[in-house]
């Protein structure tokens, strides 16, 4: 019976016309930002290598997400 209900306000609610600014868009907000977030990544990386000098930094320094994640996570004995 609450199936039955569920389906029912299920198909009710996709009957109607989207409210908001139109049109809507079609993809998730956690989409948005993750293509955000890469695109931040790939303009930083860029900006990185097109600076002059910073060799030896740009040698022993990788950018990674993850291990920047690990290493706030550190302890300050730990690091």
């Amino acid at each position: 019976m609450d199936i039955e209900i569920a389906d029912h306000l299920t198909r009710q609610g996709s009957s109607l016309p989207l409210t908001g600014p139109q049109p809507g868009p079609g993809i998730t907000a956690k989409h948005a930002r993750g293509v955000i977030r890469g695109w931040m990544s790939r303009k930083h990386e860029e900006y990185w290598q097109s600076i002059c000098g910073q060799r030896q930094a740009k040698a022993f320094l990788k950018i990674s997400a993850k291990r920047a994640w690990e290493l706030l996570n550190l302890s300050r004995n730990q690091l």
